[in-house]
């Protein structure tokens, strides 16, 4: 009797183990993910972020980027940090600065990036090199 129970006790413990690690793959796996919640950061890693691109970490800058366009929501701050990237020669960054200030209207502002970008070795894409030859037709867009 005594090890029948020892047995029943040790098998329930291996089904609550097995149990736990299956609904955890199973709710980690059917959890939809947003972009937000991808992009989050929380208040230690803002400052933290911020510090380091203030100090001119183009990856850091980038994120602060993501935070504010995806997660916050906040037009201001994302432009702020993705100008910042940019300028920091994040690639990115500068394909969606660019992009960004083309979707705007500013096309002698865009221009002036791609020149910058073009001079740090990055091409920004096709409608972008065509600001700086607008009589090139040739090129594709």
């Amino acid at each position: 009797m005594k090890n029948t129970l020892s047995f029943l006790l040790l098998v329930g413990c291996f089904c609550v183990l097995l149990f736990f690690i299956f609904e955890k793959d199973s709710v980690t796996m059917s959890t939809p993910v947003s972009s937000g919640s991808t992009f989050y950061l929380n208040a230690e890693e803002v400052k933290d972020m911020t510090l380091r691109a203030d100090n001119g970490d183009k990856e850091a800058a980038f994120r602060l980027y993501q935070y504010y366009e995806f997660s916050v929501l906040d037009d201001e701050q994302s432009i702020k940090w993705l100008e910042k990237s940019a300028g920091l020669a994040h690639e990115v960054a500068q394909y969606n600065f660019v992009k960004s200030l083309l979707d705007q209207g500013r096309e002698m502002e865009a221009a002036d990036w791609v020149r910058r970008a073009n001079s740090q070795g990055v091409h920004v894409g096709n409608d972008a090199l065509a600001l700086l030859n607008p009589e090139d037709k040739s090129q594709d867009r």
